[in-house]
C-alpha cells in the first residue's frame, strides 16, 4: 500500500513540474510569427563561421557586454 502511495505522490509531483514553468530572467523583445518572405532553409551553418549581429543594451549596462555574452 505504501508503495502505490510513493508511485502516485511521484507521478503527481512529475505532473506539477511540467505543469509550472521554471522563472526565467530573460526578457523577449521580438518575435516572429511567420517566416520572412523569400526564406529557403538550407544547410547547417559552419561552426567556424563569424555571424553579424545588433545587441541592444541600456547605457547603463555596457560595461557588463562581454559577461552577459559570455553565459549565451
Amino acid at each position: 500500500m505504501l508503495f502505490v502511495q510513493v508511485v502516485q505522490a511521484v507521478a503527481a509531483l512529475a505532473v506539477l513540474s511540467n505543469a509550472m514553468p521554471a522563472p526565467s530572467s530573460h526578457i523577449l523583445h521580438e518575435k516572429r510569427h511567420a517566416l520572412p518572405r523569400g526564406y529557403v532553409k538550407g544547410s547547417r551553418i559552419d561552426s567556424e563561421a563569424f555571424i553579424p549581429i545588433r545587441i541592444g543594451l541600456a547605457q547603463n549596462n555596457i560595461n557588463l557586454i562581454e559577461e552577459h555574452l559570455m553565459t549565451l
